[in-house]
């Protein structure tokens, strides 16, 4: 019979990999490193994303926040493929006032968008010196708009997770506010 210290550390080893694993780059395991929210659950509608809800919680300030929005834009642009997918079916062809145009107006463009979002994203990740967990981090939580526990169930994963992110969010603000100034 093991006693109690004994499992606890046979757990906490369990943990240690389970989180290196599903941190590993190229991971193909869905198990592990795809959130529950993504394994087929439908989020619920009119619920905050995982940015908004570390927002509203005190865990993220409001500069940190808009980092992130920033990232998870420049994020979901980057994952459409196809020009076309960027094009509304109203297919507006003059945006009324000032400012950028919501919809490109042609294939070309959008491809521009595209590769533009894509180069961006790769500065970002380049500032965070592409260090795996606070790219997940970003990813996941800015990007695919999911909360820490759909990401991870364990709390101290969720804690450490939600650490990275506010580490990885003010490297953001700063390389934001480097391009802002060149």
């Amino acid at each position: 019979m093991a006693s109690n210290a004994q499992r606890r550390r046979d757990w906490k080893k369990r943990a240690a990999a389970r989180r290196t694993e599903a941190l590993a780059p190229g991971n193909d395991n869905a198990k592990v490193a795809a959130p529950r929210a993504v394994q087929g659950r439908p989020r619920q509608a009119g619920r905050d994303d995982g940015l908004d809800f570390l927002q509203a919680k005190g865990r993220v300030t409001r500069p940190q926040a808009a980092a992130g929005r920033r990232y998870g834009a420049l994020y979901r642009t980057s994952l459409i493929s196809g020009a076309a997918s960027l094009r509304s079916c109203l297919d507006i062809q003059e945006v009324r006032g000032g400012g950028r145009a919501v919809i490109p107006k042609d294939d070309f463009e959008a491809a521009v968008w595209i590769a533009d979002a894509k180069a961006q994203l790769a500065g970002a990740q380049a500032a965070l010196s592409w260090h795996t967990g606070m790219i997940l981090a970003c990813d996941m939580i800015c990007g695919r708009g999911l909360r820490p526990r759909e990401i991870l169930e364990a709390q101290r994963d969720t804690e450490q997770l939600e650490t990275a992110l506010r580490l990885a969010l003010d490297l953001l603000i700063r390389h934001f506010a480097k391009r802002l100034d060149a």
